[in-house]
């Protein structure tokens, strides 16, 4: 998990200790406790973080009851439980403090107009170099368009401390443009793992097929189709060079693809925005774990005979 998404987890769910008490008149061992389900939720969502995932579940595990109150309303529990369950609570808050402080001082503000790039496990600087090329050229000529040159420039924006994240800084004019052609892209390469998936399939009946034999064509075709509708649609005004550098940039990026490169929208994007990018990836994710499955291996005429006469013989 990257420290940016660390740090918006804890960002929206750091009320922890926000729980209201009251003395319970009929019995002074015992406390009114408001707002519990709350703070559980809060704590679920930061168990996804792996540091404090251990120190949660050690919380719910020693105060079983406690963990497991999931209503709104007012409930009645043991003062003594209470106060341990909330001592533990402040150590985790001061836990989550603590990570957030360190994630301010390394990490670039979060702002909506910025692209996420996710880079290979490995990755060497010449190979960064490469990556950095590809996109440029891309933004470059996307940027010649005359709807697009006087929005500005595509800007490095930074890195992440300890991962292999990149950030791209987009003119705020241009945002939902750049949105659609990442959407466009996700596509074509979830079209090509849909055919790669398909000619993986026929080649295991030993069916050819023309079509689908050069599939660099397919994603060529892809490619300009898309660059084509886009520049239609939003009249950026390429003209018919514009469109066909564009759409061989474009081809060189999901290239990249399969690297294991993918382009994620800004943390501080709609949720509607992330969490569409995050179904499309998962997708191609499975698609891509289908493909790499291996197969069984294929069984010849012969050894079925062989395995026939042995029954017979039983």
């Amino acid at each position: 998990m990257r420290l940016s998404e660390v740090r918006k987890i804890i960002t929206e769910n750091r009320q922890i200790l926000s729980i209201r008490t009251d003395k319970y008149r009929s019995d002074s061992t015992m406390l009114e406790v408001n707002n519990m389900h709350t703070v559980l939720t809060y704590l679920n969502n930061l168990k996804k973080i792996p540091s404090l995932e251990p120190h949660i579940i050690s919380l719910y595990n020693d105060f079983p009851k406690l963990a497991a109150i999931y209503t709104s309303d007012m409930v009645v529990v043991k003062e003594d439980d209470f106060r341990g369950f909330y001592s533990r609570l402040e150590k985790i808050s001061i836990k989550c403090d603590a990570i957030l402080e360190l994630a301010e001082s390394i990490l670039p503000q979060e702002v909506e107009n910025t692209i996420s790039i996710k880079l290979p496990v490995e990755i060497s600087l010449s190979e960064i170099g490469l990556l950095a090329k590809d996109f440029s050229a891309f933004f470059d000529v996307l940027f010649s368009s005359p709807k697009l040159k006087e929005c500005g420039s595509v800007k490095f924006y930074g890195v992440e401390a300890g991962s292999s994240w990149l950030y791209l800084l987009v003119p705020v004019s241009a945002m939902k443009i750049v949105n659609i052609i990442v959407d466009g892209i996700y596509n074509i390469y979830n079209s090509y793992l849909k055919i790669q998936h398909m000619k993986a399939e026929l080649e295991k009946i030993k069916f050819e097929n023309e079509m689908l034999s050069d599939i660099k064509k397919v994603v060529r075709a892809l490619s300009e189709n898309t660059v084509h509708l886009i520049n239609d649609d939003q009249e950026l005004g390429l003209d018919a060079e514009s469109e066909r550098k564009l759409s061989r940039n474009l081809e060189n990026i999901i290239k990249l693809f399969n690297t294991g490169v993918r382009i994620y929208p800004s943390l501080a994007a709609p949720t509607e925005e992330r969490n569409k990018t995050n179904e499309m990836i998962s997708h191609i994710e499975n698609l891509l774990t289908d493909i790499n499955k291996p197969t069984l291996p294929e069984t010849s005429d012969q050894e079925m005979s062989s395995d026939d006469d042995a029954d017979t013989d039983d």
